[in-house]
């Protein structure tokens, strides 16, 4: 999650160490957190068939954020998982997703590493808000579906209230705690939106979505931003911000999946970063030619 000062400081430790463009762009507000690194209050993941979708993403080969296969090309995780200080998008032969294994830290011959070839930022992701804070990863080469490696399905409605969800990721155990290096999930209640909005001083807008418990103790945290939030088997959030980690009457806030369905659609199928603008410009010069001719 986007725990401010938490984040930051696990970020650009990871981007200064490793000659990676550093991140500083940390909302500025003592509610707004930055990503966070581990589940808190969760357990260890013993069975990775039962997270095939969850990836670990990746800069120069050091974990960073979660994220969640949605198709066989196309990987969802958070917009600020993959911009730098000056919310440019980075490089994506710096990026790399790896799925089918529960630790971080090993590989095993369930484990797929893929390199990473478009990378699709929200056109209106706000830094500062933390607004549209989502973002499509395009891997080089497909993924090959297995028992340890597979898709997530899309919720196409917004969850109710109080229905039970799954969040997972390797993120800390606590704020600014140490990253797990292996697989957490934990089981979070939708969070009435209202209230959470209220919590955050009407910083939650439509496009998000609210998980937790008012007692706090369960949570995403710092290193888990950009991972799934699961409901009725279905992706219904991303991992993107929130008050430090699972304190009291400051639930996680997630993007809420079904605002975007439209975008995320348009992005799997774009050809590449940029083919699409062009397209467009073309279109656009090819009506106006039209429009001038008749």
């Amino acid at each position: 999650m986007y725990r401010a000062t938490g984040e930051y400081i696990f970020l650009f430790l990871v981007a200064a160490t490793h000659g990676l463009p550093t991140t500083t762009n940390v909302p500025d507000v003592d509610t707004a957190d930055s990503s966070n690194t581990r589940i808190v209050g969760g357990t260890p993941v013993s069975n990775r068939t039962e997270f095939p979708y969850q990836v670990s993403v990746r800069w120069s080969s050091i974990h960073v954020c979660g994220g969640s296969i949605i198709d066989t090309q196309h990987v969802v995780t958070a917009a600020h998982c993959v911009v730098d200080d000056n919310d440019k998008v980075l490089t994506a032969s710096i990026v790399s997703v790896r799925v089918g294994d529960l630790y971080t830290n090993s590989i095993s011959t369930t484990t797929v590493t893929k390199s990473v070839k478009y990378i699709f930022v929200h056109e209106k992701y706000n830094s500062y808000a933390i607004t549209n804070d989502i973002a499509i990863l395009r891997v080089s080469d497909p993924f090959n579906f297995t028992p340890y490696t597979n898709k997530v399905n899309l919720t196409s409605t917004r969850p109710a209230t109080n229905v039970n969800c799954v969040v997972s990721g390797w993120g800390t155990l606590a704020f600014e705690g140490p990253p797990s290096t292996v697989l957490q999930s934990v089981v979070v209640p939708i969070f009435p939106q209202v209230n959470c909005s209220a919590a955050y001083g009407g910083s939650v807008t439509s496009g998000m979505i609210c998980a937790g418990y008012a007692q706090g103790g369960k949570d995403a945290c710092q290193g888990d931003s950009g991972g799934p939030l699961v409901c009725n088997n279905a992706l219904a959030g991303i991992v993107s911000w929130g008050n430090k980690c699972a304190l009291a009457g400051y639930p996680g806030v997630y993007t809420e999946v079904s605002s975007y369905l439209r975008w995320i659609e348009t992005q799997v199928a774009r050809d590449s970063s940029s083919t699409l603008f062009l397209n467009l410009y073309l279109a656009s010069i090819c009506i106006c030619i039209y429009l001038r001719l008749i």
